[in-house]
Parts: structure tokens; C-alpha cells; sequence
């Protein structure tokens, strides 16, 4: 799945569990309790029945974004696609082949942008797109959008909206009776155009944005949206809004946090079923069955035992076909098909547990993966703080302490966060030195991050990706890169000869923001090799980092003034007062630094599609003279590992935990994964996958001969403006690339209570309130109870 480019990056994990009971209904299970495989009689018989899932792959047929799936009246399956062919199955989605719709298909062969298009069950297709030439200029768009319908007989027909001036709308969909109703893109306006009529008129003004996905139930046309708390409901015929408090407390309490991912893919999607009143809502909850006006949300398809609670499949959309059997399409392609077998246990009869102390994309996308390979298996992923929750650090850990002593405790754990070396020294985790060993047997990894990784003799956690910590700029970038010192002497020149300019993006206006990019590649060293406190060190880091904030202060003006504190603002209400401290602000800004937004990039680089970016930037006109370096601290050769996978000592099913971790580590897995993969022959699979890509093997080369793999453009009130051809890194910058993962040997292990007393102490130090041999003392005296155990 794409990520989404900074400044945090996140995932789309959602928790995958057994639903509980539902606000004012209640939520019915259907396939038995998770984890006991027993019916509720007590009777001690397994309980038998559970859906299975079947993949098929359009990959190789299809581009672009996938707009809607649905079932024409005749009982085929359309698949519409808005840069390619679209797709028909006339055999209940075991196959599919191209299927027709003439007037798109010239659009696209004109290279007409489609930027939407939705049908109906009898065939009418209304499309949206962009009819502008390449020598009209980009500041124009939204002013060639045109509007069509095309009937069943293949007669096209304009439309008009009346939308405000500079307004255009984005996505559009198709009611059984054929009429069109569009949504625009800022607006909170839905309009509407009657079938046979050409004009359209204002249908709803929503408080809420125009929506996202919308679908129809026989009179009920179904709106979800962002910041929307539960789907509309809208009664077309009586024309009106209609309450369903069932439906509402469901989406709040197990999807308060669905995403849109602009309409390209959604967290939660509502179809209609064959049953008149009847609509199923699928995510990563799992499929659920609801009669509208009902007292009970029904669960057909556990989430935690299907790819519909895997981050690395977007549902697009989903189909129920005869004898209870459903049709679900993702992101890139992919078709699964759900039927149900009455002769599996309900629950696998082999449990694992996994756990980490906050969400993981990766750990949820790899439970999925195993458990659709692995059906007698079921994985139960804990999360010691969940999203919204007031659980605390402290008391995770606490809770699951308590479980490893009770003997209770998860089979594979996520080390991020945890205190790693602690679980070591008390044998709580498992020597995988003789697994990485077989693991070797078929894949080619990176040694030296493996060897990076012992402590005390063994190996105890891998990690799943690395970071690499870089600079970035001109001239400067390569004497910043060779140490902190040195980096605070190149950015003061850089400040001299740029007396106006800011240095770091906004953001970096906080000295704790300053404090965190540069602790990553320093940190390590704060620590003596006796586990005592270097104080001498702590002292130098403060020196400098307190040089390089002041040069950024410099720059500070009363507008970027009142910009930092609307960023502060947000981050604040998002990620907590501690926002600043976060190493997801700790990423290379590209685009910044093209728009003139900043003069000096350090940071991390953190997969394929981020390393692309990088390489792309020298092939801007005028950016020819950049390059890119490891950053260095008062550590050198730094990496930042990502999902620290280790296996518990107590495991009563060590077995199939080493079998999960094989998995995980296999070169398939790996290859899927966006980051810096540890599995080297996993990361070759990744780059050849970029390269390999279906939507780049039908496009022009530019004027250097490479192909666009996408684009970025980004522009704000303060006058930044970008755009960047991204190309996918060919075989020179993927060789670089390993050279580059091959000399590193320090991890940077975040330590949030050693951190927390420097940030804290040096930001009256960087804010001139304290001297550094004070801010050091007090450093000393609040870590002195944590050093001493």
C-alpha cells in the first residue's frame, strides 16, 4: 500500500479482533468466540463453519485506480478502472477479461485524465475528466474538467453543473433509475442530474465535506465521508434524512478512524446485498450484515481471520454473489473471493499470540498473510495502547509483565518502544542465532545488520526494515555529514551566506525538534560501554545542537512566526505535546527543499519510494549539484532499525512462532514490505517489483530516456511551489543503495526516558534559561535513579 509523504507517516493498521457488543443493538458473532474454537453450549464440540478466501491477480490488467466494482443486471461483474481498460467477469470472478466502454477507452488513448467514472446495473456510465492540453498550464486545472453520460446504447451526453467559480467536482456515481450525482471537491455541496436531463442542480448541502463513497439501498442512498461520525442516510423518495442510531454506534465505536485515502481505497465500504433493506459494511472489522432499521449488526467474516484487516490490501470495493458467496477488489489488482465452507473449525485450533506496545502495519499485514496461509492457525495481536486510549507506557508494560510472569504471556512480541536490553538480561526472549542461520539457507540478508543487532552473545530481535539517517543539499551536505561538530560549522555557513532564508523547515523552529533529528545519530554514544551515563558527551551534544538551532533562529520572522505556531498547534492536537520528540518529523523533506523552503535537509530515508525521491531530485533542471550523504553524529555508520520482531522464552508454541518469524523474514514477504528490508534478496524483489511496474510499461521515456514512475507538486500560502518527476531508482542507484546498508553497524534503539531528561533539560539550555554545565547536572540527577538500575 502507498504511503502517504510527510511529514509523519502512518499506517492504516486498525486493532483486528472480535467484535464486543454494539451501542444500542447488538452485535451478533456468527463464527463462534476467537481463541477457543468451542460453541457456547458447553458441550466442548468444535464449532465448524468459516469463510475461505481465494486470490486471483489483475495486476498485469489493469492501471490506476480502481473506481468502482459492481454486478450489471445480466449477473456479470464489472471492474471500472480509470487509467486502463476496465474488466468484466462472466463467470463469477474466477476470470476476467477486457471489457469495452468505447468512449473511455478513446479518452484515455488521447490521454485525456479520466478522474472518475461509476455505472449502474443496466449500463449507464457517467464520467468525469480533465480535457486540458499539455500546453495549458497546471495553474488552470479544474477549469477543462467536462461532465458525460453515457447511456446503455452508447449515446454520449454533456452535462453542466452549477458550480461555483473556481469549483470543479471530483467523483460521481450512478443511481439504479440512472440519475448522477456528483460531489465537488471543496464544496459541501451534492448535485444532482435527473436521467434524460443535461443540466444539474443542488441536491444536499452537507455539513460535513461532500461525500467520499455513496451507494444505494433500494429508496437509501448511503453517504460516508471525511470527518463524517457515522454514514447518512438519505430517503430518496420521501426526501429526507433518515436516523439509524444501530448503524451509527457501530461505525463510531470499530470505525471512529476510517480513512478515504482519497477515494482510491477505503477503510470502510457499504453495499448493497441481494435481500431488499440488506447492507453489508466490510473493512478491517471484517464483513458485517445489517438490515436497515434492525436491532443487531450481524458479523459474517471475521476480520482478524481475512486480508480484510490487512493494511497491505485497500478494499476498492465488494460484491455479494449468489449462495452467500462475496467478491471484494483491492488496491493494485487484487480479487478475492469469499466463499464458505461448513467443514473448518470456526476458530483455528492453534493459537499464537503477538503483541507490541502500539499499532504495527507490517505485524497486522504479516498475521494476515500467515493466517491466510496457515488456516489451522489463528493469531491474536494485542496492542498495549490502542489509539485514543489513556492506557500509559508504564502501565502496558506493567499489564504485560504480569501476563509473562503468569505464564500468559504473547508468543512474538514487537520490541519498538520496549526495553529491550532489560527483556534480554532477564531471559525473556528467545536466541534466534540457529533460525537466522536456516533463514540464511535461502535468502541473502545484510550480516552486518544482523551482527549490529547481538547482545550478549545471542541474537534476540530482527528488525523487519531499516532507516538510514542522510543529509541533503549542495556543497555543505558532505562536510554536515562527517559529524556533529562539523555539522553545526557547515549549517552556521550556510546561515551566513543565506542571512534571510530559513535553514530547516518549519517545524524545526522547536529546539526539542532540533534536539530529536540530530539525538538519532548521537544517542548511541551517550551511553557507556560499563552502562554509565557520558556526561562528557551529553555536554558536546548540547553544545552544538544549540549552535545549529540558533542558526535557525535566525531566520525567524513574525510570519514564520505565526506559521510555527499553527503547526504547533495541530501536531499538538494530533500527536500530543511530546510531538516535537517524535522521530516521524525526523524524515528528508524533498519537496521543501525544491520549493525553496529550506536550505538543508538531514534526516532519514525510509524505503524505496522515499530513496527514489531522493536520487530524482538531481535530474530537476538547476538541482544537478545536489547530493546526498549518511549523516553522522556523535555516532557514526547509524541505522534506525523499524519492527524489532523477537520470540518469548516462555513460548508454549515456540514452533509455530519461529515458523511466523520465518515467514516474516521469507524473501516474498520482505519483498512486499516498503522500507529497507534486512533480507537483501526480499529488497532486490521490491526494487524489480518498482521497476517491473504495469502502469510504466506502456509509457513514453521523458527527454533523458527514463520513465515518470509518479509526480509530486506541492504549493502553500507562503509562496512554496514544487513539482518532482519521481523515477524509480534503476540498477546503478539500487547497487548505491546496498553499499550504502552494508557499512552500517550502530542501531539507534530509542530510549524515551534517557531522551526525555536531555530534551527537557536541553531546551532551556537551547532557549538560553540555563548554562550547559546546570542543564547537564539536572540531567544527571533525573536519570540517576534509571542508571542505576
Amino acid at each position: 500500500m502507498k504511503k502517504r509523504k510527510r511529514w509523519i507517516k502512518t499506517g492504516s493498521l486498525l486493532l483486528a479482533g472480535m467484535l464486543l457488543l454494539s451501542g444500542c443493538g447488538t452485535l451478533k458473532n456468527t463464527e463462534g468466540t476467537a481463541g477457543n474454537g468451542k460453541t457456547d453450549d458447553g458441550s466442548g464440540s468444535t464449532a465448524m463453519g468459516r469463510y475461505t478466501e481465494t486470490e486471483l491477480s489483475l495486476e498485469d490488467m489493469m492501471q490506476g485506480n480502481i473506481c468502482q466494482m459492481l454486478t450489471l443486471s445480466d449477473g456479470n461483474i464489472v471492474i471500472l478502472n480509470e487509467f486502463d481498460s476496465s474488466l468484466v467477469s462472466e463467470d463469477q470472478g474466477q476470470s476476467f477479461h477486457a471489457y469495452e466502454i468505447p468512449v473511455v477507452d478513446q479518452l484515455n488513448a488521447e490521454q485525456h485524465y479520466v478522474m472518475d467514472l461509476k455505472m449502474n446495473a443496466d449500463g449507464t456510465t457517467a464520467v468525469i475528466y480533465d480535457d486540458s492540453t499539455e500546453e495549458e498550464s497546471v495553474d488552470e486545472f479544474g477549469k477543462h474538467i467536462r461532465y458525460i453520460v453515457i447511456s446503455p446504447e452508447g449515446e454520449t451526453t454533456e452535462l453542466t453543473l452549477p458550480l461555483p467559480e473556481d469549483e470543479y467536482a471530483r467523483n460521481v456515481w450512478v443511481s439504479p433509475e440512472g440519475d448522477c450525482y456528483f460531489a465537488s471537491v471543496s464544496a459541501h455541496t451534492l448535485y444532482r442530474v435527473k436521467k434524460g436531463e443535461t443540466e444539474g442542480t443542488p441536491f444536499l448541502t452537507i455539513d460535513e465535506d461532500a461525500p467520499r463513497m455513496l451507494s444505494f439501498a433500494g429508496d437509501l442512498m448511503i453517504m460516508d465521508g471525511y470527518d463524517y461520525e457515522a454514514p447518512l442516510l438519505y430517503d430518496l423518495k420521501a426526501d429526507t434524512y433518515v436516523e439509524d442510531t444501530v448503524l451509527a454506534d457501530f461505525v463510531k465505536e470499530y470505525y471512529g478512524q476510517r480513512s478515504f485515502n482519497g477515494s482510491s481505497w477505503f477503510d470502510l465500504y457499504l453495499f448493497q446485498g441481494k435481500e431488499d433493506g440488506v447492507i453489508y459494511l466490510a473493512g478491517t472489522k471484517g464483513l458485517h450484515r445489517y438490515v436497515i432499521g434492525g436491532s443487531a449488526v450481524e458479523q459474517v467474516i471475521d476480520g482478524s481471520l481475512s486480508r480484510l484487516s490487512s493494511p497491505s490490501y485497500g478494499l476498492c470495493g465488494m460484491v455479494e454473489l449468489d449462495n452467500q458467496e462475496f467478491l471484494a477488489v483491492f488496491n493494485g489488482g487484487i480479487v478475492v473471493h469469499f466463499v464458505y465452507d461448513p467443514d473448518i473449525a470456526s476458530v483455528p485450533s492453534v493459537k499464537l499470540k503477538a503483541y507490541s506496545l502500539s499499532e504495527d502495519t507490517y505485524m497486522q499485514a504479516a498475521i494476515t498473510e500467515y493466517q491466510v496461509n496457515n488456516p489451522d492457525v489463528y493469531v491474536e495481536y494485542e496492542i498495549g495502547m490502542e489509539e485514543g486510549s489513556s492506557v500509559t507506557k508504564e502501565d502496558a508494560l506493567k499489564k504485560l509483565n504480569t501476563q509473562i510472569l503468569a505464564g500468559q504471556g504473547p508468543d512474538i512480541l514487537i520490541m519498538d518502544g520496549m526495553p529491550l536490553s532489560s527483556y534480554i538480561e532477564k531471559g525473556l526472549l528467545l536466541d534466534l542465532t540457529d533460525t537466522v542461520a536456516d533463514m540464511e539457507q535461502d535468502a541473502e540478508f545484510f550480516d552486518n545488520v544482523i551482527e549490529a543487532m547481538k547482545q550478549d552473545g545471542g541474537i534476540y530481535t530482527l528488525p523487519c526494515t531499516i532507516n538510514l539517517p542522510m543529509v541533503f543539499g549542495r556543497q555543505w551536505a558532505a562536510e554536515a555529514g562527517q559529524g556533529l561538530t562539523r555539522a553545526a560549522d557547515a549549517i552556521e555557513k550556510l546561515q551566513q551566506e543565506n542571512p534571510e532564508s530559513q535553514i530547516f523547515q518549519p517545524y524545526m523552529y522547536s529546539p526539542v525538534a532540533v534536539m530529536k533529528c540530530f539525538a538519532m545519530v548521537s544517542a548511541p554514544a551517550w551511553i557507556r560501554e560499563d552502562s554509565t551515563l557520558d556526561e562528557e558527551k551529553i555536554k558536546e551534544f548540547l553544545v552544538q545542537t544549540k549552535r545549529i538551532y540558533e542558526a535557525q533562529m535566525k531566520s525567524m520572522t513574525p510570519q514564520r512566526q505565526e506559521n510555527f505556531d499553527m503547526y504547533n498547534e495541530y501536531f499538538v492536537a494530533d500527536y500530543g505535546e511530546n510531538w516535537a520528540a517524535n522521530i516521524s518529523f525526523c524524515g528528508l523533506d524533498e519537496m521543501s527543499y525544491l520549493g525553496g523552503g529550506s536550505l538543508a535537509e538531514m534526516g532519514m530515508v525510509d524505503g524505496t519510494y522515499d530513496y527514489g525521491m531522493l536520487t530524482s531530485v538531481k535530474k530537476v533542471d538547476g538541482f544537478e549539484d545536489v547530493t546526498f550523504a549518511p549523516m553522522n553524529g556523535q555516532s557514526s555508520d547509524v541505522f534506525i532499525p523499524q519492527t524489532l520482531v523477537s520470540v518469548s522464552a516462555g513460548s508454549k508454541n515456540q514452533e509455530q512462532a519461529l515458523d511466523f518469524l520465518r515467514m516474516f523474514f521469507s524473501v516474498k514477504y520482505q519483498g512486499q514490505v516498503s522500507g529497507f528490508s534486512i533480507n537483501k534478496d526480499g529488497l532486490r524483489e521490491n526494487f524489480a517489483a518498482g521497476r517491473n511496474a504495469s502502469w510504466l510499461q506502456d509509457q513514453e521515456p521523458d527527454e533523458n530516456g527514463d520513465v515518470v514512475y509518479s509526480m509530486m507538486s506541492v504549493g502553500n500560502a507562503d509562496g512554496l511551489e514544487a513539482t518532482l518527476n519521481v523515477y524509480w531508482p534503476d540498477e546503478e542507484a539500487e547497487n548505491s543503495l546496498y553499499q550504502l546498508i552494508e557499512q552500517v553497524k550502530v542501531p539507534y534503539l530509542e530510549d524515551e526516558t534517557l531522551e526525555t531528561a536531555v530534551f527537557e533539560e536541553g531546551k532551556k539550555y537551547l532557549e538560553g534559561s540555563c548554562d550547559e554545565e546546570e542543564a547537564v547536572r539536572n540531567i544527571r540527577e533525573k536519570l540517576a535513579i534509571y542508571m542505576a538500575e
